[in-house]
């Protein structure tokens, strides 16, 4: 799943739960969210050629997705952003792995939990931006309403 998903989930977590516990949950949540099938492209050259193209289209609607927490939190600001960053934090390891592949030319051994996260995303298909768009729009309704009663 997009990092967008993944935020915005963690956000409806955090204003559900309204306590701490939304962290760890929202941490959880993102193993979840990508076990799903969503968005991705089978083959490593493909991969390559729209990974920028996908990750533009993902920061813009993630700081879209992060001012209007901002303005719309209220106490539960500080939450949902903690939520929102341990529900992002694993994709980290992506970034920083196609960094050494493109930059370095070489990719050290995945760990169990980098192994594990690459074998939970077998249902990314290229058809799974339906998906994709369908989590985001539910989840930002979802989100509206549970943050017009704060």
């Amino acid at each position: 799943m997009t990092a967008t998903n993944h935020a915005i989930t963690a956000a409806n977590i955090a204003l559900v739960t309204k306590s701490w516990w939304a962290v760890p949950i929202a941490l959880a949540s993102h193993f979840v969210l990508d076990a799903l099938p969503h968005f991705g492209e089978p083959g490593i050259e493909d991969r390559h050629s729209k990974f920028k193209l996908v990750a533009s289209v993902d920061l813009a609607l993630f700081i879209a997705t992060f001012l209007l927490v901002l303005a719309t939190a209220n106490q539960y600001i500080w939450l949902v952003l903690a939520s929102g960053f341990f529900a992002v934090l694993p994709d980290s390891v992506w970034f920083y792995r196609y960094y050494l592949e493109h930059k370095l030319g070489s990719l050290p051994a995945r760990n169990k939990l980098t192994h594990f996260h690459a074998k939970i995303q077998w249902g990314e298909r290229p058809w799974g931006w339906v998906i994709e768009i369908g989590w985001f729009v539910a989840m930002l309704s979802l989100y509206l309403a549970l943050a017009s009663n704060l």
